[in-house]
């Protein structure tokens, strides 16, 4: 009895795992279906942005620089000025006065100095025949170097004096805009006081915000733009880009220059620029745990790629994807590294969103 209940048991053992055995293909999952596109048709040039900000690299006020009334202030706020163009004369008869007397004093110098060397050229000629002594010849000769030096510390003075006249007149130092008067025709100035003051036309930069994690593209930009809201564009040329992080935007500060016509100071627009590296749409960016990254169809099966330096709602940088690649963009959501897939027909399906 013992024998026959243990061969029985063996039996039922056996039928089990056969019938085991005969289910387990029938509950294994199916390949899952997909769509793919190779990474050539779906890579792009993305543009990017930041906000920017259209600066003046001066913004000077111009003070007296001595003591006098203002006799005229020809410029207005608004008024647009050429470089060297007059913005505020002072009245100058006293410096007009020191000019004209120290010219004069000059010329008393010169027409002695002229006495002196004709005085010094004859006492040479009576010396050679021996109708004058060495002495004389000597004095001659320093009263002509006195009076040469005398000239020279005169026509310093003069120069001086024609500096201080030119101080009347302020103008300005380039093409700029009038953007404040500070003081009125006839008030007394002191030297220090301001005038005027004037934004700088010439020399004008945009200023933008560049992300860290975009830096690296927008230095290698095939073109940049800054857009402004009235819909105009202006071309732009990079001039730097700061090697420098703000630690609260995590951004480097770049300024650029126009390449043809300007925009107004202060204007704020959104600077553009196209990349150079070609580029994923963001929206295959898929995550699994704590990883980022995309799936591609590898004999059969569907692969995972991590992107450590991809981000969500950004174009992905294929730079470290195989350019021979096969894409899965449909049905890519619910797939695991390592799933059995099964490539759909219609090879032109358009990018699942989901």
């Amino acid at each position: 009895m013992v024998t026959y209940r243990r061969g029985r048991t063996r039996s039922y053992r056996w039928l089990t795992l056969s019938g085991l055995l005969l289910v387990l293909p029938a509950l294994a999952e199916p390949p899952l279906m997909v769509t793919i596109q190779p990474l050539t048709a779906l890579q792009f040039l993305p543009q990017r942005e930041a906000p920017a900000q259209v600066v003046t690299l001066n913004t000077t006020t111009l003070s007296a620089r001595i003591h006098a009334p203002i006799s005229k202030l020809p410029v207005r706020v608004g008024d647009r000025v050429e470089a060297g163009a007059l913005v505020a004369q002072l009245a100058c008869d006293d410096q007009q006065r020191a000019v004209g007397g120290a010219q004069a004093q000059l010329a008393g110098l010169q027409a002695r100095l002229a006495l002196a060397n004709y005085q010094y050229e004859r006492a040479q000629t009576l010396r050679r025949g021996n109708n004058i002594s060495e002495e004389l010849l000597r004095q001659r000769l320093a009263e002509r170097e006195a009076l040469q030096a005398e000239q020279e510390g005169q026509q310093l003075l003069v120069a001086q004096a024609v500096a201080e006249q030119q101080r009347c007149r302020i103008t300005a130092p380039f093409p700029a805009l009038v953007i404040a008067r500070l003081a009125a025709e006839g008030e007394l100035v002191q030297p220090g006081s301001p005038l005027l003051q004037l934004l700088d036309l010439a020399h004008l930069e945009v200023s933008a915000q560049i992300d860290q994690t975009q830096a690296a593209h927008f230095a290698t930009a095939s073109e940049r733009w800054l857009a402004l809201a009235d819909g105009k564009r202006y071309p732009l040329q990079l001039r730097s880009l700061l090697p420098r992080i703000t630690p609260q935007s995590r951004s480097q500060e770049a300024r650029l220059q126009f390449l043809d016509t300007a925009a107004l100071p202060g204007s704020f627009g959104r600077l553009q620029w196209q990349s150079a590296e070609p580029h994923l749409p963001a929206v295959l960016l898929q995550r699994r745990g704590d990883r980022n990254g995309i799936f591609i169809a590898q004999d059969a099966h569907a692969t995972f790629i991590e992107l450590p330096e991809a981000s969500e709602g950004r174009p992905i940088d294929v730079s470290s994807i195989p350019s021979n690649s096969l894409i899965i963009v449909a049905g890519r959501q619910r797939l695991q590294h390592g799933d059995p897939i099964r490539v759909s027909s219609d090879a032109a399906a358009a990018i699942d969103p989901e």
